[in-house]
């Protein structure tokens, strides 16, 4: 995992050395209830929710999470916007 910050963005980047993704799931992987094997048995649990909820969230929040083209693994980047309101610590409630 790294992180970066600039003046005006905050970027994290998450990657790991599995299988990869392929090119042609690049995109269908950020769709809900997308999962690139969708075999009951195939040992890994989950309903395929995590991608489309973490871009969702990134896009609320005026950013964008990207899957990066790499020889092996996957690395997911999400870039956030830093604006003044997003700087300031939160009110009480």
């Amino acid at each position: 995992m790294l992180t970066s910050r600039a003046a005006d963005h905050f970027t994290l980047t998450v990657s790991d050395e599995g299988p990869g993704i392929p090119r042609t799931a690049a995109q269908s992987i950020f769709e809900p209830f997308t999962r690139l094997h969708n075999q009951v048995t195939e040992g890994i649990s989950g309903a395929g929710l995590g991608l489309a909820i973490a871009r969702e969230l990134a896009a609320r929040l005026g950013g964008t999470l990207v899957l990066e083209p790499g020889e092996r693994g996957a690395s997911f980047v999400l870039h956030i916007p830093l604006t003044p309101d997003s700087l300031a610590p939160p009110s009480p409630s």
